[in-house]
């Protein structure tokens, strides 16, 4: 059996419908109560958790789908900004790192949502949308002093996401039986001259896991 859980949510799978059974219904024995109910069961291969949708209808593959809070955050950004017009690419240009100490800073508004914002990608980008993971760990540093041009890297990582909203995360491991690491790191790349680490995990298809993060050091080479 394999049990998984998030607070007070748990994910449970075995290959006999008997031990499933049973496992559920001494959950069933400890924790229903008159006054509170009984406890949510979900079967089956699709399930909602946290906004996404895991679906397991493929055998041998999981897809991570957040395509509904994707559309319902970009649907919130829109009624209140009208800036959405572009079609990049990607979800930042080659100047991604840079910051201009004179520009000008954010009103408590813009400020306030750029928190937001970010902070949605943030949840995102550890789930099922890696892609925005090295524009959202930039955003993430720029909160608490936001200016124009942080607001226009947001707004670009939102048009971005905008024109790949169906995009989905599959997840799926090949017959070698193999974890594969991938890392790489930039060096003196933000303004304080701190490095940007970069890696994943990957069992064949889709990464496991991944992060990207700014370093808490500086330092000019991997070996230093």
């Amino acid at each position: 059996m394999t049990i998984v859980w998030h607070v007070d949510d748990v994910k449970m799978s075995h290959d006999d419908d008997k031990v499933s059974d049973e496992f559920t219904q001494h959950l069933r024995d400890i924790h229903d109560d008159e006054e509170i109910g009984t406890i949510k069961v979900n079967w089956g291969p699709r399930h909602e958790f946290l906004g996404m949708i895991l679906d397991y209808s493929e055998p041998g593959k999981v897809i991570i789908d957040q395509t509904d809070s994707v559309k319902k955050m970009i649907t919130d950004f829109e009624e209140k900004y009208r800036e959405l017009t572009e079609t990049p690419k990607t979800p930042a240009t080659d100047h991604l790192f840079k910051v201009n100490n004179k520009c000008t800073k954010l009103d408590e508004e813009h400020k306030g949502d750029f928190h937001t914002y970010t902070a949605k990608g943030l949840f995102m980008c550890k789930r099922g949308r890696p892609d925005i993971q090295t524009t959202t760990a930039f955003l993430t540093t720029r909160v608490k002093e936001p200016d124009d041009n942080d607001w226009k890297k947001l707004v670009r990582k939102l048009a971005y996401i905008k024109a790949t909203k169906d995009m989905v995360l599959t997840l799926e491991a090949d017959d070698t039986n193999l974890m594969r690491w991938f890392v790489d790191a930039s060096h003196a790349v933000h303004p304080d001259m701190r490095g940007h680490t970069v890696g994943g995990i990957t069992l064949g298809k889709g990464a496991v896991y991944s992060k990207n993060t700014k370093q808490k050091i500086n330092s000019k080479s991997s070996t230093e």
